[in-house]
């Protein structure tokens, strides 16, 4: 990422910009490519500029695609102190695999949990068929890793300190794995029922 800001792949003044910024510039053609979450697929199908959504590519010409970073909306779980799990089960149950439930995700082009998704119904060389078909094959490949930012509830936060002292050259990489894991270690070691182990 730092021999990318080196090259000046990023537009100037990159690091003041949020997502929002980025979407607008994206909008507007003023940059080539979007890296950011299918949550902006339906603004950016809606804007009417002609646009594909892709995983990232391997990291040599002709091997498989690498691990991807994606995930259904927000994280869902059954806390293992719930006094009622088999309840919480039933509600995730529909919440991720009723017919109706995927229908509605569909209409409204958002990601749909349960996989493979049917493409019945889904107009081809739409950004959401796009989407769809990436999402199938990122599955098939068994290579989907979930955000980072869930891993602790402080997360979000160290990424983006982190990130943007990164992507500033103001620390190293290794220092960012540093801190990133200093994260973890001190949420193991500090979440609930962590002592009871």
């Amino acid at each position: 990422m730092q021999d990318w800001v080196r090259k000046d792949y990023f537009i100037e003044g990159f690091s003041g910009l949020a997502g929002s910024d980025d979407l607008a510039l994206f909008k507007a053609g003023k940059t080539a490519m979007f890296i950011q979450g299918s949550w902006y697929s339906t603004d950016i199908a809606e804007s009417g500029i002609e646009a594909g959504l892709f995983p990232f590519p391997p990291y040599e010409k002709g091997e498989d695609i690498p691990p991807q970073v994606g995930g259904i909306t927000t994280p869902v779980g059954i806390n293992k102190y719930s006094d009622k799990p088999d309840l919480a089960a039933e509600l995730l149950n529909i919440l991720l695999t009723s017919d109706k439930t995927v229908q509605m995700q569909k209409e409204r082009s958002v990601l749909p949990a349960r996989v493979p998704v049917s493409l019945e119904g889904i107009k081809e060389g739409t950004l959401f068929h796009d989407m769809i078909t990436t999402w199938n094959r990122i599955n098939e490949s068994g290579n989907v890793a979930h955000f980072l930012d869930w891993t602790t509830p402080t997360m979000w936060d160290t990424l983006a300190e982190a990130g943007r002292n990164l992507m500033a050259s103001k620390i190293t990489p290794d220092e960012f794995v540093k801190l990133l894991d200093a994260d973890y270690r001190e949420w193991q070691k500090n979440k609930p029922g962590a002592a009871q182990k």
